[in-house]
């Protein structure tokens, strides 16, 4: 599921917001997909890729005596099955683990309605489905800060309050106000596993800490050495009951701020293993790849809590890595 582009895109996001992705109606395929995957368990995903971004995928233990992960998931993710669950909530608390650097941070927000959406789901296949976007114009032109989609100007959603927020984790707690913009932002240090928490007025939601996914081969040589057409079998070695996944992928111009012709968006149970379609990928080659700092793409595991009864609000707790592949290279 692609969150909102803004600092919490990446996921799950917070697409807004979390209410982590990222980027399920997933049948587990045999390995007999033709593609390039490379089986080797030797874990070479700490290395630093050529687009000078380290990639984040690192999984040494050095963050000291630290317990595993707890078991369990979570009130929202609980309700998931096997299908991709790529709803977008109006509200979205995303809380990001990054133990191997002694972080945790928190970003967030409510609006009264969703955001608007550029691209259009043109096919999905499995966990995974193909995001297209063509350019629209309307007459007359879209004014105070609308925007035009499909020839009709759309709206924003507005932000608003929820008020001060206290936000736990295993190794502190914080309160929260919202910023000017009626965003909510916080970070401190992080050496443990557990649970974070997020309390509002009259409302508590839970979610267990989630550690990124251990790349099983090389997903770069993978994707780079697949034949047009084929598909992709992405593995991991450590998958976690309970947890979601996603994935995102998209090309420089996506990477700069802009918007793909074609992205792929997957979202899912943590199983061990994603397939991508190969269609959806020689799309993807076909796009935008004429300018540096691009080719990252993000990924991650999450749990996600969300108010008996409500689906506009989500809190999630997610670990994010990042892939790198681009055709050209």
């Amino acid at each position: 599921m692609r969150l909102d582009r803004s600092p919490l895109h990446a996921l799950v996001t917070v697409s807004a917001l979390i209410t982590l992705s990222a980027c399920a109606d997933k049948t587990t395929p045999s390995d007999d997909t033709g593609s390039a995957v490379d089986t080797d368990t030797t874990d070479d995903s700490g290395a630093t890729d050529d687009s000078g971004a380290t990639d984040d995928t690192d999984t040494p233990d050095d963050t000291g005596d630290t317990a595993p992960p707890p078991s369990g998931g979570a009130s929202y993710t609980d309700t998931l099955g096997a299908e991709p669950d790529f709803s977008e909530p109006h509200g979205r608390f995303l809380v990001e683990w990054w133990l191997q650097y002694g972080e945790i941070s928190l970003s967030g927000s409510a609006s009264d309605g969703p955001s608007p959406r550029f691209q259009t789901e043109s096919a999905r296949t499995g966990s995974c489905r193909l995001l297209t976007y063509a350019a629209s114009s309307c007459e007359p032109a879209c004014s105070g800060g609308d925007v035009c989609i499909d020839g009709t100007c759309e709206s924003y959603p507005s932000r608003y309050t929820l008020g001060a927020l206290d936000w736990s984790w295993p190794d502190g707690s914080e309160s929260l106000t919202p910023d000017g913009t009626l965003g909510y932002f916080g970070r401190g240090d992080a050496q443990n596993n557990g649970e974070t928490t997020l309390s509002g007025a009259d409302w508590s939601l839970t979610a267990p800490s989630v550690e990124t996914l251990a790349p099983d081969g090389d997903w770069e040589a993978a994707l780079s050495g697949r034949p047009r057409g084929e598909d992709v079998t992405l593995r991991w070695t450590d998958p976690v009951e309970g947890a979601r996944v996603r994935l995102y992928m998209t090309d420089c111009v996506g990477s700069h701020g802009g918007i793909g012709a074609a992205e792929i968006e997957c979202e899912g149970p943590d199983s061990g293993e994603l397939v991508i379609d190969g269609a959806f990928l020689d799309l993807l080659e076909d796009g935008d790849w004429s300018r540096g700092e691009c080719g990252v793409h993000d990924y991650s595991r999450y749990f996600a809590a969300a108010p008996e009864g409500e689906d506009t609000l989500r809190f999630e707790s997610s670990a994010r890595g990042q892939l790198f592949f681009r055709p050209d290279w």
